[in-house]
Order: C-alpha cells, then structure tokens, then sequence
C-alpha cells in the first residue's frame, strides 16, 4: 500500500474526490447557460476577485499565515426580474 496522500486522503479518494468536484463545476456551467439562454439573461454588473491575508490558530497552538482569494464575478439580470451573481 502506498503512503502517498492527497489532501490528506489516500490517492485513489482524493482523486475521485478531486474528478467529482471538476464534474460538478462543468455542469454547472452548463446549465448556467442554457438557464441564461432561455431567460434573456444580460451582463449588469462585474466584480475583480480579491487576493487577501488570513492568520489563525494551527492545530498544535502556533500562529498561521496564509493567503486567500475570492474568484471575479459577473451579475447577470434576467427576465424573471432576479440579478444572479456567479
């Protein structure tokens, strides 16, 4: 058995895992489009992701430092008069 891990998991999880979450971002989009096709969605509004800082508390009680970051985003209002942001 291998000792090699991935995000902590054993490999095989990890890449199942991993193909699901891409699975599930794909389809996603696509059903966005179609949804925005068939309600005459339009771009309204857009957004830069941020890059920011983060400190925290590690398990074994140490000062951690990290680095986040949130994704662009776009508004799209739509004829069922909602405003989605994605």
């Amino acid at each position: 058995m291998s000792d090699f891990t991935l995000f902590g998991m054993p490999s095989a999880i990890g890449a199942g895992l991993l193909a699901l979450l891409v699975y599930a971002s794909i389809k996603d989009g696509q059903e966005w489009q179609v949804f925005s096709a068939a309600h005459h969605c339009r771009v309204v509004g857009q957004t830069r992701g941020q890059v920011f800082n983060t400190v925290g508390t590690g398990s074994n009680g140490q000062v951690v430092v990290g680095i986040g970051s949130t994704p662009d985003q776009t508004s799209w209002t739509c004829d069922d008069g909602i405003t989605y942001t994605r």
